[in-house]
């Protein structure tokens, strides 16, 4: 108990896959309160399957995953409930309700899992609005957003909570240069000044390097965890081929990242 006292996440010995048959085998390893802990590798090695077993969506076939120190993957009921109050998830597009405006979709977790009064609600919605600079776009429709104001929209409704741990699932992914870099920076303010804890699927470069207090390997061929560390420094000392070749090849709208990563 005295290690999970120190860490936001504990996963042991997890098994993740669908229909009892399993994509990634044995993994275990820590994410850290008030760090920024990046999934990466290429597609189709287990990134998504393995958020999905973090958040709840699926159950594993093996192991546990302790949240906050209670063993998430066997709560049920009002227990399950209250620890996944703890988190937010912002997923890949953003999930946003087309139909609702959003300072509405900001405000349905507070309205679904709170008894607060209608205008605390509004002014709690602002507040998250202006913590992710959309607090001028409350009475938008998504249709009317962009691809990087959907993103900030979605961590708004992530974090209407207070969430202790929050979830992306490739947060960059669709989105131009400009804008990933001003949701990077996002993501770093919030765990700045909020001390939450960012767990972080995503395979693009700029953002890994950018983000990440430390990263986490997968490789289809491995079924697992290959390296866990510093970006910086595992694409230059990392043992494992597999990790060297990742974090060293030229990521799109970057020329100067492999100069930067493989001669320094």
């Amino acid at each position: 108990m005295k290690a999970e006292e120190t860490n936001a996440i504990v996963v042991r010995n997890l098994d993740c896959g669908y229909e009892q048959k399993a994509l990634l085998r044995g993994l275990n390893f820590e994410v850290r309160e008030g760090e920024i802990f990046v999934i990466m590798g290429e597609s189709g090695c287990g990134k998504s399957t393995l958020l999905k077993h973090l958040i709840g969506l699926n159950p594993p076939l093996a192991g546990e995953v302790v949240f906050l120190g209670r063993d998430f993957s066997r709560a049920c009921g009002a227990e399950r409930d209250e620890i996944q109050k703890r988190f937010g998830v912002l997923y890949q597009g953003g999930a946003l309700w087309s139909s609702l405006t959003v300072a509405e979709n900001v405000a349905l977790p507070l309205i679904e899992h709170t008894g607060l009064d209608k205008e605390i609600i509004r002014e709690m919605v602002l507040l998250k609005l202006a913590q992710v600079r959309m607090d001028s776009y409350a009475h938008f429709f998504p249709s009317e957003l962009s691809g990087g104001m959907k993103k900030r929209a979605g961590l708004a409704r992530a974090m209407a909570l207070d969430p202790k741990v929050l979830f992306f699932d490739e947060p960059s992914a669709g989105l131009d240069p400009p804008s990933s870099r001003e949701l990077d920076d996002l993501m770093k303010s919030v765990r700045d000044t909020l001390g939450t804890t960012l767990v972080v699927v995503t395979h693009e470069l700029s953002s890994i390097y950018a983000i990440a207090d430390r990263a986490m390997m997968l490789t289809k061929e491995s079924q697992g965890i290959v390296e866990i560390g510093k970006p910086a420094e595992m694409a230059k000392e990392s043992p494992h081929e597999a990790v060297r070749h990742f974090l060293n090849r030229m990521p799109r709208g970057d020329p100067g990242a492999r100069t930067k990563y493989e001669t320094n």
